[in-house]
């Protein structure tokens, strides 16, 4: 973890982080981030260009793209892909080393809000501000299962660390899991709040963080799911 400095102030302890790494080279306002799953490698998406790097040796790869929206973005385990939402709710999947795009899919029917790769590499599910989920093949682009979906946007899809269950957060204030490789919805909660604000999901989909204009809930989903 990043090393910290405590200030003392008026009896109470502020925590000043310091950047370990730092990386340059984005031309416009850096619109998301995301790590890859082994946290060897971190993404950034701008305006209209991306960028996979090596934590380790600041080497990068970038990715130009056309018709390509990269404000929600998601890395492959091996870090060999990054996707990318794309106009007319669609998604585009590109070969980073190659600069390149593998396969562009669409089949939402209003713009994709999350993007997210299986720990093994082998699926890529999307979820919609219309509420639908949908997996695919991250090899082929092909459409594998629509899952049950949610009454309003999806705000945030998790998967476990075993990569068999998958979780949805919907912005009608549900949390859903399934199983990942049936498609099949196991259990469902309402979590009691809408989270319309800012929400987050831990990188086991575990635990839900949800955020309005002064506190921060944090919701155990494997004590309300599993």
């Amino acid at each position: 973890p990043p090393p910290f400095a405590n200030d003392r102030v008026t009896g109470g302890t502020n925590a000043h982080f310091v950047a370990t790494r730092t990386f340059e080279g984005h031309k416009t306002p850096i619109n998301a981030v995301t790590f890859s799953r082994d946290s060897l490698w971190v993404a950034g998406g701008a305006e209209d260009s991306a960028r996979v790097w090596d934590i380790a040796s600041d080497k990068f790869r970038p990715v130009v793209g056309e018709n390509a929206i990269f404000t929600t973005i998601a890395i492959s385990p091996d870090a060999k892909y990054l996707a990318t939402i794309a106009p007319q709710n669609s998604f585009k999947v590109w070969e980073s080393a190659w600069r390149r795009v593998r396969f562009s899919m669409g089949g939402h029917a209003n713009d994709i809000t999350c993007l997210i790769f299986s720990p093994d590499g082998t699926q890529i599910v999307s979820g919609s501000r219309d509420g639908g989920v949908k997996t695919w093949d991250a090899n082929t682009g092909r459409s594998l299962k629509n899952l049950e979906g949610h009454y309003d946007a999806v705000a945030a899809i998790g998967f476990n660390p075993e990569g068999n269950i998958l979780v949805t957060i919907g912005r009608d204030g549900s949390a859903k899991l399934f199983d990942a490789a049936l498609g099949k919805r196991k259990s469902e909660v309402n979590l009691a709040r809408n989270p319309d604000r800012a929400i987050g999901l831990s990188p086991d989909a575990m635990l839900l963080a949800c955020g309005d204009s002064k506190q921060i809930a944090v919701v155990d989903l494997i004590r309300n799911l599993w």
